[in-house]
């Protein structure tokens, strides 16, 4: 499983405390356009949550929540507005029960994290536009230390990075001329997991609309990547079976960017945006993915978050349908658990809410305040990442 930082909105430490006076939301009867579910659901109400702290004093904010199952969470903190003000980062070895502070590295400007697995990470350096170089540094031992890798191309602008079994690939973007790349190339780099050098695969992708950046995910020897996000009529997603040597087209999608999560070498869990509205698809191979009966607002927090093959979360917190959702059977039905927690939704961080396994979720709240379940969302309690 794994995740990307968005850039939720922030919410004041006085509107926290000001919701706690509020009622938690009651549930809502599935619509037959909503997801469909193996049984009825009666109405719920949103799960309660305990133990919220009170504390009015300035602290740091989590901004993003990234998880490396069995039992490994990172959190990373800033005490400004932006993702990456005053960073600092977070690590839980027993599931987000406990946290002690790690490093970070001291380069600047530090611009997004990926987590491939407890101990193996990298930080993305450098300028914000896609038209701005960008350098990466990566770690071996779960954050306490940071490397510099070195790529082939040093005026790319690095766009994501996935990997899993021993091996770890980075989509990068070169835009010459203006930061919207409305004729980019694309290339992918490869490296072995831990280790400092990248190398160019053979394959490149020449004069693609890249201003939504790219989709891209890869496990094993499998990668797959979907250009023309944000700007061509149509997207294409590409993959490659033999580690970046080769690609044919996968699928295509008149979505306005798609953004695929590999769960194994040959399924992925899509996220599409339709325009207002978020629609999923899960692809096993075919040319022509299985739409996901489930979908929701962009802006209102709705999140699929895939766990294996088989199992994942899917979660809105908007409109009738709103609710926390899980299906066991590749997404061909998803089953109501409970509501979402109102001081969840009232933070804007819903889409922020991230699973271990079926049963341990967390997500972001307000300063050094998380959320987290261990019974699959019926109850949540508030922990701290801070001391």
């Amino acid at each position: 499983m794994r995740l990307t930082s968005v850039r939720p909105r922030l919410l004041s430490i006085i509107t926290v405390v000001a919701a706690l006076a509020l009622a938690d939301d009651s549930g809502s009867e599935p619509l037959s356009q909503g997801p469909t579910t193996s049984k009825t659901a009666p109405t719920q109400p949103a799960a309660p949550v305990h133990s919220l702290d009170r504390n009015p004093r300035p602290q740091l904010q989590a901004k993003s929540v990234y998880a490396a199952p069995p039992n490994t969470v990172y959190v990373l903190a800033g005490s400004g507005p932006g993702l990456t003000d005053h960073p600092a980062l977070f690590r839980s070895g027993d599931g987000g029960q406990h946290f002690a502070r790690v490093h970070l590295p001291s380069a600047k400007p530090f611009l997004w994290l990926k987590f491939v697995d407890a101990e193996h990470g990298y930080a993305v350096l450098g300028g914000v536009g896609l038209n701005q170089r960008t350098s990466l540094m990566y770690t071996t031992d779960g954050a306490r230390s940071w490397h510099p890798a070195t790529l082939p191309r040093a005026e790319s602008h690095i766009s994501a990075i996935d990997g899993q079994g021993g091996r770890v690939f980075a989509a990068a973007i070169q835009c010459p001329h203006t930061q919207t790349c409305p004729h980019g190339n694309a290339r992918i780099y490869s490296s072995a997991l831990g280790s400092k050098s990248w190398h160019p695969t053979a394959a490149t992708f020449p004069r693609h609309d890249l201003a939504g950046g790219v989709g891209f995910t890869a496990w094993g020897d499998s990668i797959w990547i979907t250009l023309g996000n944000g700007m061509e009529p149509r997207q294409v997603t590409m993959m490659s079976t033999d580690s970046g040597r080769t690609f044919a087209p996968s699928n295509t999608s008149n979505a306005v960017a798609c953004y695929p999560n590999a769960t194994s070498a040959q399924i992925t869990w899509t996220t599409c945006s339709t325009g207002m509205l978020l629609a999923f698809y899960r692809h096993s191979g075919e040319m022509n993915p299985q739409k996901l009966p489930i979908a929701g607002a962009g802006t209102g927090g709705t999140f699929l978050n895939p766990l294996d093959d088989h199992d994942a979360y899917f979660g809105t917190a908007m409109g009738s349908d709103a609710g926390l959702y899980l299906t066991r059977d590749g997404g061909h039905t998803f089953d109501r658990l409970a509501g979402l927690p109102r001081l969840l939704v009232r933070s804007m961080n819903t889409g922020q809410l991230v699973f271990l396994d079926t049963a341990i979720g967390i997500a972001p709240l307000s300063g050094p305040n998380l959320l987290r379940t261990s019974n699959g969302g019926h109850t949540w309690h508030a922990v701290r990442f801070t001391q």
